[in-house]
């Protein structure tokens, strides 16, 4: 949820409109959204588009002032791809792994709890 709201609340902040994607893989999150955007948002200024690969396409047809994407790689090239076509500025978010390497002189029970609540954070995703 901080994934989709950080970059919202700064399109919020600059008084620019938005339109909110998120992942199909996310269903109950996504109805989530799309109940509580228009409940405590000026549907004017921020909407939800739910769906899979035709509505991120229909949407990436259009022309937009900033694209803002987090995910993988894969998907990425797709939406850069489309950003080119109108020179849309795009802000990519990837996703990546976290190893740990924890020294032999650190406390052990520290490092587990703080690596814990790091990989629980944001699901395990950084912000």
């Amino acid at each position: 949820m901080i994934l989709t709201f950080q970059p919202l609340i700064g399109a919020i902040a600059a008084g620019c409109t938005a339109v909110l994607k998120p992942s199909e893989l996310v269903p109950t999150f996504s109805q989530l959204l799309e109940e509580i955007v228009p409940k405590y948002l000026d549907p004017n200024m921020c909407r939800v588009v739910n769906g899979a690969v035709p509505e991120t396409s229909k949407l990436l047809e259009l022309q937009w002032d900033h694209i803002f994407y987090t995910g993988n790689g894969r998907v990425a090239r797709i939406i850069a791809t489309a950003a080119a076509k109108h020179l849309t500025p795009l802000t990519l978010e990837l996703g990546g792994k976290s190893p740990v390497i924890i020294d032999s002189a650190y406390d052990i029970d520290l490092a587990a709890k703080r690596i814990l609540w790091g990989k629980c954070n944001n699901a395990g995703q950084a912000s």
